[in-house]
Order: structure tokens, then sequence, then C-alpha cells
């Protein structure tokens, strides 16, 4: 017989998976997609992609301004309904603040300790607001994280990575 397939594209709301009731393991196949990549774009195109990024609707944008446009938009739906719907609690406008500072140490070593004298927050904090826009799980290893400067050294991203899948499954 032939086999039906399904290609369903989107994010689903924390409070609908936690409502399903029965498993879904063995019947679903969650695949993580990032946006845009030189490969897709042409080597040519690196400029825009590097200034637009590569979410479809801001690298295909009619203009920088639309672009920049849907960004704001982006970071500010995430920060005020993404995150808050997760159930963390950290203001908006601080985390936003955390944000843009670390966009800023982007190609930097990690250290938790300036970032937080900068935002006035202790590095203990910082850790955390990372890994809630990480959404990995803090290491408790003698009370220091694993980002602490005695590890080695973790560079700072651009931007939180897109919500997938895997923000909905953590705790």
């Amino acid at each position: 017989g032939s086999r039906t397939r399904f290609l369903i594209l989107g994010s689903a709301a924390p409070d609908l998976v936690r409502g399903v009731s029965e498993s879904l393991a063995g019947r679903v196949e969650l695949i993580e997609m990032g946006g845009f990549g030189l490969a897709e774009t042409g080597a040519p195109q690196w400029r825009d992609l590097w200034l637009r990024g590569g979410f479809p609707r801001s690298y295909l944008a009619g203009s920088d301004d639309d672009s920049q446009a849907w960004r704001d938009s982006f970071v500010s739906t995430f920060l005020e309904r993404d995150v808050p719907q997760l159930g963390i609690s950290i203001p908006a406008a601080a985390m936003r603040r955390f944000w843009i500072m670390l966009a800023h140490s982007h190609g930097q070593t990690w250290n938790a300790s300036n970032l937080g004298r900068a935002l006035s927050l202790s590095d203990k904090t910082v850790r955390r607001y990372l890994d809630l826009l990480t959404c990995s799980p803090p290491s408790r290893a003698g009370g220091r994280d694993s980002r602490s400067s005695s590890a080695k050294p973790h560079r700072a991203g651009l931007a939180p990575r897109p919500m997938r899948w895997r923000w909905i499954t953590c705790s």
C-alpha cells in the first residue's frame, strides 16, 4: 500500500503540548530547522544574510527597513509573549537589555561577571538568563555554572535560536 506523508511546519503553544494526553513517540519526528544559510542564499549574498539574518521573512523583506521592523517585532513577541508562556517571570525589558548586551559581545569570550556588572546583575543571574534563552539546564556542580571563567571559553551568539520544539520540553 501507499504511505501517506505529512510535513507540518510551525510551533506549538506550551499549554497545548502539555495538554496532549497520549505519547507521540514513534509516530512523530521533530526536526529543528534553522534559518537560511550561505548555502541557500549563495556566497554573493553574504552581506544581506549577515545584516538581515536567516529568518525567511527578515531575509526576504522588500527593504532593509522592513527587515528591521520584522526583527524588532520578533524580539518583542518572543520576550513579551513567548518567554512568559514558558513560565519564566523575568520582565521583558530586563531580558531585552540582556539580549542586546549579549549580542554586543558576539565573538568574544563569555564572561558572566563583566556582563553582570554592566547590567547591575550578579553573574549567577546573567548565567540563568543565558540558560533560559538557550534552554540548557543550568549546571549545579559545586554551585558553579559550566560557563564560569574556569570553564572552556564560551562564544556569545548573535541572538537566541528561534523557538523550536526543544523550548517547550524544558522545565
